[in-house]
């Protein structure tokens, strides 16, 4: 974090968490007075858990935590309004991704644990995106059986 420069501390936070917290903030209130069924699905990370805490991810870490109690706190929010909005955070797990190519090119000096990453990518043992794509998708058709402010892992929604 010390590498960092305050607009880059600021670029991150904005599209990590800001970004987010604003689309929930309008997503509550222009459905508020909806009589409907409404969900909002937190995309999270494992990086958001206490015990994932990464070297080298010390933003990245925060913001992903800090959407998760927002979840949290906007399902308790929730309870004491009429038409209450459903909140879940989904947990992709570590996909086969763009990102996953960038993190196995980190030097090891910035990003102690790259060769964790490194090895699940050479044991064939990343998520397919389209995979998790389809379990978000099997997770949004019943909306109902979901539990507000609780945190999913892509894998609960497999068929």
């Amino acid at each position: 974090i010390e590498r960092l420069a305050a607009s880059q501390i600021q670029a991150n936070l904005s599209a990590n968490l800001i970004s987010s917290s604003l689309l929930l903030s309008l997503f509550v209130k222009y459905t508020k007075d909806l009589p409907k069924s409404k969900l909002f699905v937190n995309i999270s990370s494992g990086a958001a858990l206490p015990e994932r805490a990464k070297p080298g991810w010390a933003l990245y870490c925060a913001s992903k935590a800090a959407q998760e109690q927002l979840i949290r706190a906007v399902a308790l929010e929730q309870q004491h309004v009429p038409y209450p909005a459903k909140t879940i955070n989904f947990n992709p797990g570590v996909m086969d991704t763009n990102m996953q190519n960038l993190i196995r090119e980190t030097p090891e000096q910035s990003f102690p644990g790259v060769d964790r990453f490194i090895e699940l990518h050479r044991k064939g043992q990343l998520a397919d995106p389209s995979r998790v794509a389809q379990n978000l998708i099997n997770s949004i058709a019943v909306p109902d059986a979901l539990e507000t402010g609780k945190t999913y892992q892509h894998t609960d929604f497999e068929t």
